[in-house]
Formats: C-alpha cells, structure tokens, sequence
C-alpha cells in the first residue's frame, strides 16, 4: 500500500479539567498550555466537560470548532449492572463507613447525627481539593440551599489536596461546619457513593 492509501484512525482526547489550569509554577503551567495547543493539531476532536474548559481551550489557542461540550452526568437509572461492574456496599452500608470515618476525624455530633436519619439527604463530592474542581462553589451552593431543605441534611467532601484548609474556613464562615465534612484522600472513595442523594 502507498502511504497516502492508509487511513489513520481518528483521535478523540477527553479533558477532565486542563493541567494548565492546576496551581503549578507559572513556567509549568505555560509548558502545559503550549504542550496542549500543539498535541490539538494531532487530534481530529477534544470533548471538553463544559463552557470553562472550551473557554480556557481557545484562550490558548485551540480551535473552537475541534471542541464539542459533552457535558459530565449520566442518570442513575440508565446504569445496568454488568460483568465488570463494581460491587458497591448498600446505602446503610456505605453511611455506617462515613460514620466510622467521620467519629475517627472528632467530627461533631450533628453531622453524625444526620449520617445515622434515613431520612437526611446527604450531597457529596470525590475530587482532589483544587482551584479547577471548585468544591468551593459546592460549599456555597450547599449553604444556600440548606435553609430551604426542610429536612436534616450533610455535605461530604471527600478527596484531600491543597485546598483542604480553605474549604474548612469556607465552611466555618459560611456557618456549615457542623453539617459538612471534608476529608482526605481515602482509597477506593467510590465505595462511599451509594451514602450520596
């Protein structure tokens, strides 16, 4: 075959979250940018998980029409188990961990409180505590919405990272600390999904 005959396959690059955007030294961050603006040439299309991240792609020189928003969320009744899935504890299960967790950290008698009513909503996140996550947002989001609930309820937060003791502050100041949690890094995090409404 001649080289022009051979069909290269196509090259989609997801992005979850661009390494340019986390808080490195300048120098790095501008090697990143330019090192993603030149990896972009070789790909037909780069899925990004919203406006920010299309946004903050073109400010470095990446072309609009090479990105398509495929926005991050799948409906938990359109999964079905199959022979890879993984085997998740029960929602009580999963609640009874945090629980342990939570008296482990000294966390306060309200937040253990809701961990143990079926009744609360519990709202969390898995993310590495960084500027490009925004768990932030969440806490203030969370605050919002609080008051309005009507019923007992928690923010979970569970990840580590440098921005742990800023979210706790977050927290105090925003008057949340004795419904949120915030944790560090914990292996397979995922096994504490089922305890989230």
């Amino acid at each position: 075959l001649h080289a022009t005959q051979i069909k290269r396959p196509k090259i989609i690059y997801t992005v979850h979250g661009w390494v340019f955007n986390e808080p490195l030294f300048p120098a790095v961050r501008w090697a990143y940018a330019m090192l993603e603006k030149l990896a972009s040439k070789y790909r037909d299309k780069i899925i990004v998980l919203g406006t920010a991240e299309k946004t903050d792609g073109a400010k470095i020189g990446i072309p609009k029409e090479k990105m398509e928003i495929v926005y991050n969320g799948v409906a938990e009744n359109q999964i079905e188990p199959g022979p890879l899935s993984i085997a998740y504890p029960t929602k009580t299960q999963a609640l009874s961990m945090l629980a342990r967790i939570a008296a482990k950290q000294n966390a306060n008698k309200t937040i253990l409180t809701v961990l143990a009513d079926p009744a609360a909503l519990l709202f969390g996140s898995i993310g590495t505590f960084l500027p490009n996550k925004n768990q932030a947002c969440l806490l203030r989001s969370y605050a919002m919405a609080k008051t309005e609930l009507g019923c007992p309820s928690a923010l979970i937060c569970i990840g580590g990272g440098p921005q742990k003791a800023m979210l706790e502050s977050l927290a105090r100041r925003l008057r949340i600390e004795d419904t949120t949690l915030i944790l560090d890094f914990t292996t397979n995090a995922t096994k504490f999904l089922p305890a989230f409404d």
